[in-house]
């Protein structure tokens, strides 16, 4: 006996109205099927970081350096400041020496303004003993003539140049000043 064919089974098509668009592609399909494409998507609305990774010269020059710093550092450079005449990087008080108390991230002094990137976790994630240290190194540098300006490390990530600017001009924004 012959094998009889099935006929075969095509999906109804929807009517078509005017004026009425057709369903986006990907409508009404499981959530299965949807979800990895919403999630290659969604790497448009990533926030880029403006300063990028800390290139390799960097690194070798300031290997105790981390990614916010460097972002500080690329917005002082972007901002129009020289590296060694208009700034330093982990610098020293003139005439105190080099320990904790007297080192700061940025030193800039043309503006009388030493720069620390604040850590989330070491500055504001260990409790409030850090923070008084933080506070009493403030008391420090101003007696000293110096004002310090803490950058927190999401803003310096974010927008360093806008920062660092608010920086130079003795604004400060980090958690520590607000008190959160």
């Amino acid at each position: 006996m012959a094998r009889r064919e099935l006929p075969r089974l095509v999906a109804p098509r929807k009517p078509r109205f005017p004026g009425i668009p057709r369903e986006p592609r990907g409508f009404s399909r499981s959530e299965a099927t949807f979800f990895p494409r919403g999630l290659r998507q969604l790497e448009r609305f990533t926030q880029r970081e403006p300063a990028g990774d800390p290139p390799g010269w960097w690194l070798a020059k300031y290997p105790s350096g981390t990614k916010p710093e460097w972002a500080i550092f690329w917005a002082l450079l972007r901002l129009g400041l020289k590296e060694d005449e208009d700034f330093f990087v982990h610098a020293a008080l003139p005439g105190v020496g080099r320990s904790f108390w007297s080192q700061v991230d940025f030193l800039v002094p043309p503006y009388q303004v030493g720069i620390e990137v604040q850590g989330t976790f070491w500055h504001y994630g260990l409790g409030s003993e850090r923070q008084q240290r933080d506070i009493l190194r403030i008391a420090y540098f101003a007696e000293r003539g110096l004002r310090i300006v803490f950058i927190d490390e999401d803003d310096a990530l974010r927008d360093p140049i806008y920062y660092t600017r608010e920086a130079l001009a003795g604004n400060d924004h980090s958690k520590l000043r607000r008190g959160t």
